[in-house]
């Protein structure tokens, strides 16, 4: 009698390497990315240092962060029937980035200018 027996050499419903979809790749990149960016520990009350420290923090957040929303955006546009603008997605995560990261800063440039 033959031998009919399988094994297994990837989890069920895992894609094989070669057909690994972008977006999955795209979020793989972003956890990879947060992984590394620890943020600066701020001991007691935070000083214009700290919140610049925190403000460059950030801006590598929403570095990798951008990457993946353009990442998703563009698998969505693609498959999509209907027109999304690209342009827009990407000046309001610039117009975000710039206006949380921009508070932080102000914030340390205010506690210098107290001191």
């Amino acid at each position: 009698m033959a031998d009919h027996s399988t094994t297994m050499t990837r989890a069920p419903g895992a894609c094989p390497a070669a057909i690994f979809p972008s977006i999955q790749a795209a979020q793989v990149d972003l956890i990879g990315a947060l992984a590394v960016l620890k943020p600066h520990t701020i001991i007691g009350n935070a000083d214009a240092a700290d919140l610049r420290e925190r403000a460059d923090h950030l801006r590598e957040v929403f570095r990798a962060v951008t990457g993946y929303v353009n990442a998703v955006i563009t698998d969505t546009a693609d498959s999509a029937t209907a027109t999304i603008d690209r342009k827009e997605i990407a000046a309001i995560m610039a117009d975000t980035a710039a206006d949380i990261i921009g508070a932080v800063a102000r914030a340390a440039i205010d506690l210098e200018v107290a001191a």
